[in-house]
C-alpha cells in the first residue's frame, strides 16, 4: 500500500486524534480554571461559565462511544477481513491509540468534573427515590 492509501484508510483515527488532543487541551484548561475557583464541589462549578463543564462532560461521553466504535471497527477488520502485514500492524497501533486517547479523557474528565456530576446524578436518584416511595 501507498502512503495516500494508509491515510484515507485511517481516516476515522487521524479524525479521532485530532479532535480529542484538541478536546483534551481545552478540558485540561477548564480543570486549571475549576481547581483554581474557590468552588470546591459545590453545586456552582457544575454551572460554572455557562454549564462548561457539563457539556466537557458531555463530550467526553460521545468521544468514548465513538472511540469505542473505532475499536470495534477496526478489531472486526483484524478478525474478518484479510489484511496485509503491514495493515494489521497499523490497525493494531491504531486500537492502541484510541485506548490511550480513551483512558486519557477518562484520567482529565476525573478532575474535577466528573466527581461533581456523580454527586448530582447521586442526589437527584436519592431524592426521586424518596419522593416515590
Amino acid at each position: 500500500m501507498k502512503v495516500t492509501d494508509y491515510i484515507k484508510c485511517f481516516l476515522p483515527e487521524e479524525f479521532y486524534l485530532v479532535l480529542t488532543t484538541v478536546y483534551l487541551i481545552k478540558l485540561d484548561k477548564l480543570n486549571k480554571e475549576l481547581l483554581s475557583t474557590n468552588l470546591g464541589y459545590s453545586a456552582e462549578l457544575i454551572t460554572y461559565n455557562n454549564w462548561s463543564p457539563a457539556w466537557y462532560f458531555g463530550i467526553a461521553l460521545i468521544l468514548g462511544f465513538i472511540g469505542g466504535g473505532i475499536i470495534m471497527y477496526r478489531v472486526r477488520c483484524i478478525r474478518y477481513d484479510v489484511l496485509e502485514f503491514d495493515q494489521m500492524i497499523f490497525s493494531i497501533v491504531a486500537i492502541v491509540l484510541v485506548i490511550v486517547l480513551i483512558i486519557l479523557i477518562i484520567v482529565y474528565i476525573n478532575n474535577p468534573i466528573f466527581r461533581i456530576i456523580i454527586a448530582a446524578v447521586t442526589i437527584i436518584a436519592g431524592v426521586g427515590y424518596l419522593m416515590s416511595h
